[in-house]
């Protein structure tokens, strides 16, 4: 089921309005541990696609989940931008 954007009236999946909901906010939801890069993305796949491209060291082993996930933090925010673009009364 597709439903509207009202900030941007761009139509989406219903099981994807969380992840575009952030698009819209700019919250910050992970942070690299190794640098000061900051994410808006909700994937950790480009968090760790980051720590492979960056801070890998040829031969030595790295830790993926160094990274901080600020989204139980921002859960309330997140429901915010939420309801902003897809009101729901």
């Amino acid at each position: 089921m597709e439903i509207q954007c009202k900030l941007c009236n761009s139509n989406f999946l219903k099981t994807n309005k969380v992840v575009h909901a952030i698009s819209h906010s700019g919250l910050i939801i992970f942070e690299c541990g190794f640098c000061p890069k900051k994410f808006t993305h909700m994937n950790t796949t480009i968090v760790r696609k980051h720590i492979l491209n960056q801070h890998k060291n040829p031969g030595e082993p790295i830790n993926y989940d160094n990274y901080k996930d600020n989204r139980k933090a921002l859960k309330e925010q997140i429901e915010e931008w939420k309801e902003r673009c897809f009101p729901t009364k």
